[in-house]
């Protein structure tokens, strides 16, 4: 997953268009690789929260992230705890993909578009203004 994101990162540094399209098309492009796999998604919720990955694999995650958390953190205003934000982020994307997938009845884009919408909100005060 992590390759994946990172390929995405590039429109961070797309001219032209603000912070709020950028993360917008960034939000997509993982949701989108989210939602074909939602077992993944499963799998990464449980074991994030894992004493295995925390005594085993925490560092090594951290350190596999670094560069995209580095990169992200431009469009965050100083002080913000930025891995503590995108771990957030990630966890509501990981859950909503979940119910995506196994609710039928619910519009995927609809709960694509409200999902966007609670993390834009949950990043607004933390935002770097343009």
């Amino acid at each position: 997953m992590a390759a994946k994101v990172k390929k995405h990162l590039m429109i961070l540094n797309q001219q032209g268009i603000t912070n709020e399209d950028r993360l917008y098309v960034l939000f997509r492009k993982i949701w989108m690789q989210l939602v074909a796999y939602p077992e993944k998604c499963q799998f990464y919720m449980q074991y994030y929260y894992s004493p295995y990955y925390k005594k085993y694999s925490e560092q090594d995650h951290l350190t596999l992230w670094m560069p995209a958390l580095e990169q992200v953190k431009t469009l965050f205003r100083p002080g913000t705890d930025v891995r503590a934000t995108l771990h957030s982020v990630l966890n509501m994307m990981l859950s909503q993909a979940i119910k995506a997938a196994v609710d039928a009845s619910e519009d995927k884009d609809s709960i694509a578009r409200n999902n966007y919408a609670m993390i834009l909100g949950m990043l607004s005060s933390s935002l770097l203004d343009e």
